[in-house]
This record gives structure tokens, sequence and C-alpha cells, in this order.
């Protein structure tokens, strides 16, 4: 169980790591309850497509439990090593966001003709 291997299986790009994280907010408040793709696209305000394919890379590398219901459910059953990988990419994020904004910020105070 390893969300780098699965972070490794997803695009790089700013979308889809800002829906990873959005997704593994989710599942970390709702430890132990099961969500389908459709409660996850609803509940994160993401496209669905890309909500289906981040479940089954989290399903195929085990950082989410699975049941073949139809349609599937997936749970967070809050496995320890887990919950600091999620944290430690939460911040991650974070920090990348904060660094963008802080440089936007600059970049409008030094062009402002005001």
């Amino acid at each position: 169980m390893s969300l780098a291997r699965a972070l490794s299986r997803l695009p790089e790009d700013s979308g889809t790591e800002m829906a990873v994280r959005d997704v593994l907010m989710l599942f970390s408040k709702h430890q132990h309850e099961w969500l389908t793709a459709e409660d996850v696209h609803r509940r994160t305000g993401h496209v669905p497509g890309t909500v289906e394919r981040i479940l089954e890379t989290f399903k195929d590398t085990y950082v989410l439990s699975s049941r073949p219901d139809q349609p599937p459910e997936y749970a967070f059953t809050g496995d320890i090593a887990v919950v600091v990988e999620i944290d430690s990419f939460v911040r991650r994020i974070r920090a990348r966001k904060d660094h963008v904004q802080g440089n936007v910020a600059k970049f409008r105070s030094r062009q402002s003709s005001y």
C-alpha cells in the first residue's frame, strides 16, 4: 500500500493533483464510509472521468479498499502509513499553491499602474 506508487501512475498536471488532493481529503474525513465514483464526483466537483481514474488507481495500489458492487464502492481504512503520505502530499500541494499565489501577487504589485 503506497500513495507514492499510486501517484506515479497518474498524470502530474496541476488539475490532476488538485483532484487527487480533494479525493484524498474526502476519504480521510470519511474513513470506513463506502462511496461510489458518483458520490466522489458530486462531493468534490471534479470531472467524472478523472475521479474514476483516480479511484481505480488507488484501488489497484491498495490506497483504497473496494467492493465489487454495482456500481463499485471505495473506502479508506485509515492505514497509518498512508495517512502520513497523504499529509505529506497535501502539505506539498499547499506549499506549491501558496508559492504560485505569492509570485502572482508580486507580479501584480510590480505591474500595477496605481
